[in-house]
């Protein structure tokens, strides 16, 4: 008798072949014993508690949906760029603010960036209505941002993390 037919055989099984209660009872206890059900359980309680906040505020941030195609079109149309200009791989797109002002019913701000062939930076800061079904609830405004103010600054050395923890 080889390996496997030693371990099919020594399977408690009933009267109609299959295995018993008592097996399977053992193994959701083994399962229990080594902790695995618990975090499986608060996984599963998490997701379905975060759908509704998921479901909530529209996701239009994608380089090809509403306000990243009509800064395009006004940036064009006020000659800044065209399409022979522009590298459109390279475009994106980051939700900036979403704010609901109505019921299904969303304020969003975007700031887009488009790369031109040349390597030349062209961004434009959009502010647009969004719904769950739509992006295009509204006209988007279109701001260009001519000038960069200011750089990235880097961390703060004399700040230290634990800092406000400690504080009264």
């Amino acid at each position: 008798m080889n390996e496997r037919n030693r371990s099919i055989d020594a399977v408690p099984t009933t009267h109609s072949g299959g295995p018993s209660p008592r097996s399977a009872r053992a193994r959701s206890a083994e399962f229990e014993s080594l902790g695995v059900m618990k975090p499986v359980v608060a996984i599963f309680i998490l997701l379905l508690l975060s759908a509704p906040a998921l479901a909530g505020s529209p996701d239009c941030s994608g380089p090809q949906r509403w306000p990243a195609a009509m800064a395009f079109v006004h940036l064009k149309n006020a000659g800044i760029t065209n399409n022979d200009e522009l590298d459109f791989d390279k475009t994106k797109t980051v939700r900036l603010a979403s704010e609901k002002i109505a019921k299904d019913l969303y304020r969003q701000i975007h700031i887009v960036t488009f790369t031109e062939k040349s390597g030349e930076i062209v961004q434009a800061i959009t502010n647009s209505d969004a719904s769950n079904e739509e992006c295009s609830m509204s006209g988007v405004e279109v701001y260009l941002v001519s000038k960069q103010i200011g750089a990235q600054l880097p961390p703060n050395p004399s700040f230290k993390r634990g800092a406000l923890k400690h504080a009264p």
